[in-house]
Order: structure tokens, then sequence, then C-alpha cells
């Protein structure tokens, strides 16, 4: 059983790396894991199941409507319309290098960091700054909402999986998300000198501000009020974002086409029939058991873990599901959020995140220049999330 476990960790950690589509590679490490480990039909029979689940279907339903959302959203100019609406309010230089791409970060798309380079670009060529503070500020930046935003994909299978709800897990990712929005600043944007956009506080620019913002607030909201699956009120925020923004019908096939749901659908089916085999065989208990064995607190062994195959995947989800299927209990609030802290970060730092791939490209320099100020802005982000097991 210990070898099945590790070729289907290997088959997952090698395909993913390969930028092979998360589902593919976690319904053929299921596989592995599941003939190897149990009988032919049990394992076909277990996968099956978790693969039509209520709860598999629901979430897969969900994340691929939280892509279509952004996809409407870029595709209509609504998303353009919110960041135009924050320069005509007045928001500075500073304010907007770090919101743009924090703004962008809420849609979930393969390399989006590329809608907010421009802008972050722009920004920072009239204030001086140099073009490697501009991709690690587009880079850093436009993942900090991952560890505060109610519908960022991660956090949502985190929750079905633990069966936390997001409201709860959202505290305690709170310092995290301070530390990392605290240290980017202080790495990057405090010693710049900011200038002022003209003012343009009319009736018609707010309310264009507003109703761009709409369909990304009102959702997290209706989650809460809404005692509904969770597709429900993302359902509702496409058919809002549809409204306001009333795209064509070529645009509106163009949304639809750009925010790759089977792609999306298929990646959550995936996890969830890993976690389905993964408690089925009772390989989850083994790896439990001796994991408890081992002479290191509990809260390093899950952050470094998260870590590293946040690192080697490219994917927090795929660092996610795998350890929260096999490591000892990782149920408390304290250590759910070093987990997922410690996917993010993981991730948003790996060489195999398309986001840093696109950045460094457009910024024209080199994967290796951002890599210091990233590492010192994971330290500090790390190093505040792993206080949370030791005063809670």
């Amino acid at each position: 059983m210990p070898l099945a476990l590790a070729l289907s960790l290997l088959t997952v950690i090698l395909l993913a790396s390969k930028r092979v589509n998360l589902g593919v590679s976690m319904l053929l490490g299921s596989a592995i894991l599941g003939f190897l480990a149990m009988p032919p039909d049990r394992a076909a029979r277990v996968m099956l199941e978790y693969a039509v689940r209520f709860k598999t279907i629901n979430l897969a339903i969900t994340i691929a409507l939280i892509s279509l959302l952004g996809s409407v959203l870029r595709s209509t100019g609504l998303m353009q319309e919110l960041i135009e609406g924050l320069k005509k309010i007045g928001m500075g230089t500073k304010a907007l290098l770090a919101v743009v791409p924090a703004l962008m970060g809420v849609l979930p798309m393969p390399g989006g960091a590329l809608l907010s380079a421009p802008i972050v670009d722009e920004e920072r060529s009239r204030v001086g700054v140099s073009p490697v503070d501009g991709a690690y500020i587009n880079l850093w930046f436009r993942h900090i909402t991952f560890l505060v935003y109610p519908l960022t994909p991660a956090i949502i299978v985190l929750s079905e999986v633990s069966g936390v709800p997001v409201s709860q897990l959202l505290p305690y990712l709170i310092p995290a998300f301070l530390a990392m929005t605290l240290s980017g600043y202080m790495l990057s944007i405090r010693g710049i000198k900011s200038t002022k956009n003209p003012v343009k506080r009319d009736r018609d620019s707010v309310i264009q501000l507003l109703l761009a913002l709409l369909p990304i607030a009102i959702v997290p909201v209706l989650g809460i009020v809404l005692d509904a699956p969770s597709s429900i009120p993302v359902a509702i925020g496409v058919a809002l974002a549809i409204l306001l923004g009333r795209p064509s019908r070529d645009m509106m096939v163009k949304a639809v086409k750009d925010a790759k749901l089977p792609k999306f659908a298929l990646a959550m089916i995936g996890i969830m029939v890993f976690r389905g085999v993964v408690l089925a065989s009772g390989v989850g208990e083994l790896a439990s058991s001796t994991l408890q064995g081992l002479p290191v607190p509990l809260p390093i062994l899950i952050a470094v873990s998260a870590f590293f195959l946040g690192l080697a995947t490219g994917y927090p989800t795929a660092a996610i599901i795998i350890l929260i299927s096999l490591l000892p209990n990782p149920t408390s609030l304290a250590m759910l959020s070093v987990l997922y802290t410690a996917s993010v970060i993981g991730y948003v730092i790996s060489p195999l995140h398309l986001c840093f791939v696109v950045t460094v490209e457009y910024c024209k320099v080199p994967m290796g220049s951002v890599y210091p100020k990233l590492i010192a802005s994971t330290v500090a982000t790390m190093l505040v999330s792993l206080l949370l097991p030791v005063f809670l």
C-alpha cells in the first residue's frame, strides 16, 4: 500500500508539472492508488461513486460558474469599468498598484496576471519603479485575495473536503492575508512617491463603479444569506453580470469558450475522486499513523508538506486535497489555515505557475530576479500563519 500511494502521488506531481489538466492528473493518480490498493471492482465502484456524488457535481458546477463569471466580467468590459471607476474617484498610484492586480485575482483563469500586467506596468513606469519590482507587485498582489475572497476555488475546495464553512475559515486566514499584504507593501510600494489621478466623483462615475463591483460583491453575500448549494449564488452572479454587461451573442460565445468550463469541472471531479479513493483504501489512516510517529511538530509538518506540494505541482488545490486526505486530523481551524496558506504560497512562487511565467515575460525580466522579494515575503507570511496554532 505505501508503494501504491507513492506511485500515485508521483504520477500526480509529474503530470501536473507537465501542465496536464489537474482533473486528468488526479484521476490517473486515483486509478493507480485504487487498483493497487483495492480489488479492481471495488476501486472502480468507489471512483464512480465519488464522481457522481451531489457534493462533487455541485463543486464542479460552482467552480465552472466562477470561471464563467470572471470571463463575462472580462469580455463585457465590466472589470475594466471597475478599474476606470477607481481612477475616476482619485485612487493614487500606490493604491492602484496593489488594488488592480488584487481585483484581477478574483477572476480564476490560467495566466490571469496578464490582465493586470499592462496597468501595473503603466503605473510603475510613471513613478520610476523598476520592471523587476513591477513583476513582483503584479504577481504577489494578484494572489492576496486568495486568502480572503470567498469565491476563490481553493477556499471552496478546502471547505467542501473539510466540512468547515468558508465563513468559519476566513477569520483564521486574515492574519496571513495581512502579513502577505504588509510584506508586499513594505518590499515594493512603501518607498514609491504616489501620484494622484484626476478626481471625478460625479454621480455617474460612482454608479459606474458600484455597478461594475456588484457581480463580484453580491455572490459572497448571497452565499451567506441563502441556505442553498454553493452553485446557486454563483449562478445568480453570472446572470447579473450578463444583465449589466449586455454581451452580444458572439461576445457571450467567446466568454463561454474562454472560461474553459470542462477543464475546471473535470479538475474538481478529479480531486474529489482522489479523496474518495484515499478514504476507501485506508491509505489515509496508514499515512496518518506513520506521520504521527515523526519527531516533527504537526503545524511545521503540514506547512512544509503543503508548501512543497504547491511548489511542485503549481496547483494549490492539488496540495490541499492530497494533504487533507493523508495528514493526521488537520481539521482544527488553525491547522487548516496553515495548510491552506502554505499551499497557496507554494503555488504563487512556483516556476510552474502560469501567472509567474506570463508576468516575467511581459515585464521582460528574468524569473530569478523576482525571487529575492518573493522569498522574503513568503517567509514573513508563513511565520505569521504558523503562529496561529501556537496561540489558538
